[in-house]
């Protein structure tokens, strides 16, 4: 049985080690922030329209206070001044926030990590035939556990992994974090394996369909990855949108004040030809 799925394991070892590496490389991340977020494209647009409700500096240094009976718009002047000043700074700080937003969520170490985990047993995997011939029953015992602890470390990794734990035992981003659950699965396998073997316990051919599920689970990591990748930038848009909004609102205060001075100005030459 395991000899059938020998290049189906050899095809998933060198797809996860291959993420593994794309995954800690600045290009990955590049073409996740270009390509997939398009970050930039989005966060550019987003500022523009912000900047298009408010008077540039040309502008507002051109404007001059306006005398309208026994008013003057000399304050008002000074205060969009002050206003333009602050809301330039949002909007600045807006695009280094989402810029910072952006590397958080195409950061998925986590997933990289399950996929070096996937590595790790489908290498395993591999030389299972071998130690068959060698070890015979003590590998059908040894893969009982194996298999239903490392499909129990993949559940917990898609459901933990992405989400920010101050428990160590869930910090799926390190490349540690599997390498260590790796060796204590195949201890605690080992322990259970001599037990079944010194007491005669006969199990149910059981752990082939355990096995097989554990294969799939390595491919099913990789749909996973895809989705968790399209929840990302569907955050980060969403992320991008509401501050935009908030910052909108603002800016569009800033333009009727604007526009009253204007208005005013306008009323006063009126006069003025009159």
């Amino acid at each position: 049985m395991i000899n059938e799925f020998y290049s189906v394991v050899q095809l998933l070892a060198t797809l996860t080690i291959g993420f593994v590496i794309l995954d800690y490389s600045d290009y990955f991340t590049k073409i996740l922030k270009i390509k997939f977020f398009h970050a930039n494209e989005t966060i550019l647009i987003a500022k523009e329209e912000c900047n298009s409700f408010i008077p540039d500096k040309t502008t507002l240094n051109n404007l001059e206070p306006t005398t309208l009976g026994k008013g003057n718009t000399s304050v008002q002047i000074e205060e969009l001044k002050r206003d333009c000043e602050i809301i330039e700074k949002k909007i600045n700080d807006f695009e280094k926030n989402s810029n910072t937003k952006m590397e958080e969520m195409s950061d998925m170490h986590s997933l990289a990590s399950l996929c070096l985990f996937v590595f790790l047993f489908s290498v395993f995997v591999l030389f299972v035939p071998v130690l068959k011939v060698l070890y015979g029953k003590f590998i059908n015992l040894f893969l009982l556990p194996f298999s239903i602890l490392c499909i129990i470390y993949m559940i917990i990794g898609w459901i933990c992994g992405e989400k920010d734990n101050n428990k160590k035992i869930f910090r799926y981003e390190s490349l540690k974090h599997p390498l260590i659950f790796f060796i204590v699965i195949c201890v605690i396998s080992v322990i259970f394996a001599f037990f079944s073997l010194y007491f005669s316990t006969e199990f149910c051919p059981v752990w082939k369909y355990l096995f097989v599920s554990m294969i799939l689970c390595g491919w099913i990591n990789f749909i996973i990855y895809a989705h968790h990748v399209k929840h990302s930038i569907s955050k980060f848009k969403e992320y991008v949108k509401e501050e935009k909004n908030k910052i909108k609102k603002e800016c569009q205060n800033i333009n009727k004040k604007y526009n009253d001075i204007i208005t005013v100005s306008k009323m006063a030459k009126s006069y003025d030809t009159e």
